[in-house]
């Protein structure tokens, strides 16, 4: 069959023919602008930067996202670096502690917010006034029952009855400690530090400005660190080092060593796989360097456009790859079987332009059009996941058309690669190899069996898809257990997780366990708990939001100057009983601890030690603006229901004032990210079909058969998603916010095999489906293979949702590939019959 000349093909003679041309005559021309495109291109993608937290996944509008940056400008001490530090002597280790204090309080407010090794200043402040946290009600019972213990000491009893004596044990229940009530140990604080029961291990907490991720800083704030602990670190005490800024920094490491390893193993992967279709490393080299600089470009861009990457567009690169070279791979194929069939150098680029610009800028803008639905959406995880793969694959194609010509022309230059004899042995296998064959003759010889009874099963599994894929959505296919899109632990732990799991023990919760909410004024504070508590009491049995909202007040009873009254009342009559004798010395040194101060006074906010109100203070010093609300006791906060739940409860907040207060935190972040997801999937979905629907009808509408064409192509699209939502159903998977991105993805991606199987098929004529898929299907085969380990190789990722994205692209890929090269074939062929016409042999 001898191929049509490119004006009978419909390519524009005018441009395409001087660029070919000069792609032939000249070709280090366009390879020279090439290299100066790219090299500003290596330094900007480069710098581009990570984020990895879930509020880069939501929009900068968003409510919850500004009130978390307004929180954390606000908010002192945003991260913490924990010294751990371990030895024998007990004196040694405290007054070591209480050195390293002062050297690190040296450093400077812009490292080091705050230190502390002890409690001192909490116990000796609060232990005093223990007593005015007792309810005004217990306080006027105790001051009674004293009261008529003073009567009988100084009068006697009149009625015969005795009233209980004033002992440790009496004082201690009433004002001290009731251990009767159980409950779960807390802290030791041996000698009031943040030590062991033992007296070998001692912590120190660092409170720093410096962000979780900036590395840099990180890096410079612990040597600064070790650099103070080692001036004062004596003989036969060791240290450690753990707190969120150690592990975070671990863990960002982590995440940045498993991008670049997934997205080598993904490019090496690929590479290796079209060297195996080629069997010549030229080819690979070819297409390795074309397609690197449409991923440079790709990057480049996005660092100037976007400026970071997050969690759901860092893995991109392997996909980016994988997608866009699939351009190239078709291009150098049609290019191979004409040179297989002996045209000339500069006619067969021209026959590899003329039946391939077309259709792979379809699919270009198709896979574009996937993307983009994507980027349409208010979900920035959406969004710049959207954005990047849309110019990503135009760029891919663009590299591709522009250098992988003349790289070719160079390589035949210098040692042709078809100066075999097409009709000796070695001729005859490379011919095979060239064209695919070994690939696509499978599903040739599938296709011509028995076309009638594939087209059958493929509309019935189709149909059945169709009711899975409906029953799977109704049945909610959220993900809602967390830890399923957390990081796998691999290997051992590292010395500072290790460490972290020591630091609790000894120091207590640093601060309240919940979601900080933030009011501008210290007024609005009280208001905003009694709503919050009236909402948590107003949940049915076993739904409650959340367990308590904490403010500053909790640490400032009310009613303090009644209560004072009572309690220097009390203390003088208990003091007037021992001045009669009636107290032993004995009794009086255990009891005296106990008792509230003669001079207590009543106290307020700005009298609270820096310590004690440290998780109520700003940046600025402002105290009291701060509540917290803390988790339901029994419930996960790593359950994405309850997250909702809780992040409801206080997301806003509307005084009696008629102010709003608004809330965030990763609770109300997360239940964003996942309203963001069910919310825009519709759309995006929705777009992505109308959008690649709209690209394949403007690219057949000229030639022949242009719209059965079209609805032929749709027609394999739709059924391979619709068998995509039956294996979703079938293996019972679950969405989260990466791995939905599959599915409109998958439209534009998915539909490039189709394509390429229908535009070869009109190009070559009626009755020639057979030789199209034996011709065709190889490249079409390859191109599904490369795309595919782009997505196999995120399945080796630490991460759990990236690999969850991984397997549920690859299963589109499947789908869409079956269904282009079994089912579509099958009804070409009876549709060729139904015409009459003859199958070409």
């Amino acid at each position: 069959m001898s191929d049509p000349t490119p004006r009978e093909a419909g390519a524009p003679l005018g441009f395409l023919a001087r660029f070919i041309r000069l792609q032939v005559e000249r070709p280090w021309l366009g390879l020279l602008c090439g290299l100066l495109l790219t090299i500003p291109s290596v330094f900007l993608a480069r710098k581009r930067e990570l984020h990895t937290g879930f509020e880069s996944l939501l929009p900068d509008n968003k409510p919850s996202v500004k009130e978390l940056q307004r929180v954390g400008g606000r908010t002192a001490g945003v991260s913490t670096l924990v010294v751990v530090a371990e030895g024998n002597d007990k004196l040694a280790l405290q007054k070591f502690g209480d050195a390293a204090v002062l050297e690190l309080r040296a450093l400077g407010t812009d490292w080091v917010g705050t230190v502390e090794n002890n409690v001192k200043a909490e116990q000796e402040f609060l232990g005093k006034r223990r007593a005015l946290f007792l309810s005004l009600q217990k306080i006027q019972e105790l001051h009674d029952k004293i009261e008529d213990r003073y009567d009988y000491e100084v009068h006697g009893s009149l009625t015969g009855d005795v009233p209980e004596a004033i002992t440790r044990a009496t004082i201690e229940k009433e004002l001290g400690v009731d251990k009767s009530k159980g409950g779960a140990e807390g802290p030791p604080y041996l000698d009031g530090y943040y030590m062991n029961k033992e007296g070998t291990r001692l912590i120190t907490v660092i409170r720093t400005p410096v962000n979780v991720g900036d590395l840099e800083r990180t890096k410079a704030l612990r040597a600064k660190v070790e650099g103070a602990v080692a001036k004062v670190l004596p003989p036969g005490v060791t240290v450690g080092y753990t707190g969120d800024l150690i592990t975070g920094a671990e863990q960002y490491g982590q995440v940045k060593e498993d991008l670049a390893s997934v997205g080598a193993a993904g490019i090496g992967l690929i590479l290796l796989v079209d060297f195996l279709f080629f069997l010549r490393i030229r080819a690979v080299v070819a297409m390795g360097l074309s397609i690197g600089v449409g991923v440079l470009w790709c990057f480049a861009l996005t660092r100037l456009v976007i400026g970071h990457l997050n969690t759901a567009s860092g893995f991109l690169v392997s996909i980016v790859f994988g997608n866009g070279l699939n351009y190239g791979i078709l291009l150098r194929a049609r290019y191979n079987e004409a040179r297989r069939e002996g045209a000339s150098l500069h006619d067969a680029v021209t026959i590899a332009y003329r039946d391939t610009w077309r259709p792979t800028l379809t699919v270009a803008a198709a896979a574009g059009v996937g993307y983009v639905s994507l980027a349409t959406t208010d979900f920035r995880g959406f969004r710049d996941f959207g954005a990047i793969g849309g110019y990503g694959m135009l760029l891919c194609w663009l590299a591709n058309y522009l250098f992988m010509i003349p790289l070719l022309v160079v390589f035949e230059r210098v040692a042709p690669t078809h100066g075999v004899h097409p009709d000796t042995f070695l001729g005859r296998i490379q011919s095979r190899i060239d064209a695919g064959i070994p690939y696509g003759a499978p599903f040739a010889w599938f296709a011509r069996r028995a076309p009638a009874l594939v087209a059958v099963l493929g509309l019935a599994f189709t149909a059945w898809a169709g009711w899975a894929s409906y029953r799977y959505i109704r049945n909610d296919p959220m993900e809602y257990e967390l830890w399923r899109l957390e990081n796998e632990d691999r290997g051992q732990p590292s010395a500072a997780s290790k460490l972290g799991d020591v630091v609790v023990p000894l120091t207590g919760r640093t601060g309240p366990d919940g979601m900080a909410i933030m009011v501008d004024k210290i007024e609005q504070v009280k208001p905003l708990v009694t709503i919050l508590h009236a909402r948590r009491d107003a949940a049915p049995p076993g739904q409650k939001p959340f367990e308590k909202a904490v403010s500053i007040f909790d640490l400032v009873p009310d009613q303090q100057a009644e209560k004072v009254v009572l309690l220097k009342a009390m203390r003088k009559r208990i003091d007037r009983i021992r001045e009669l004798g009636k107290i032993t010395d004995a009794d009086w040194k255990e009891m005296e601890p106990f008792l509230p101060p003669a001079d207590i006074t009543a106290y307020g906010v700005t009298d609270l030690p820096e310590r004690v109100a440290r998780p109520f203070t700003e940046k600025d010093g402002t105290r009291g603006r701060i509540v917290y609300i803390a988790p339901t006791d029994g419930r996960s906060v790593r359950d994405a229901r309850y997250l909702k739940i809780w992040a409801d409860a206080y997301r806003e907040t509307k005084l009696p004032s008629g102010e709003t207060i608004i809330g965030s935190g990763r609770a109300v972040i997360f239940a964003d990210m996942l309203a963001g997801v069910w919310e825009e999937s519709p759309k995006a979905i929705v777009l992505s079909f109308l959008g690649t629907a709209l690209v394949v009808a403007v690219a057949f509408t000229r030639g022949p058969k242009g719209k059965r064409a079209a609805v032929l192509v749709v027609l394999a699209l739709a059924m391979g998603i619709a068998w995509m939502g039956g294996a979703f159903y079938f293996f019972k998977m679950k969405l989260n916010f990466l791995n939905f991105i599959a599915v409109p993805i998958t439209f534009g991606i998915g539909v490039d095999y189709a394509i390429n199987v229908v535009n070869r098929w009109r190009l070559d004529g009626p009755g020639s489906v057979i030789h199209t898929v034996r011709e065709t299907g190889g490249a079409v085969v390859l191109c599904s293979l490369t795309t595919s380990l782009g997505y196999v190789v995120l399945m080796r990722s630490i991460n759990n949702a990236v690999k969850s994205f991984g397997l549920a692209a690859v299963l589109g890929e499947l789908t869409c590939i079956l269904a282009a090269l079994v089912v579509l074939p099958a009804i070409l062929i009876l549709l060729d019959r139904r015409a009459g016409v003859r199958e070409q042999r």
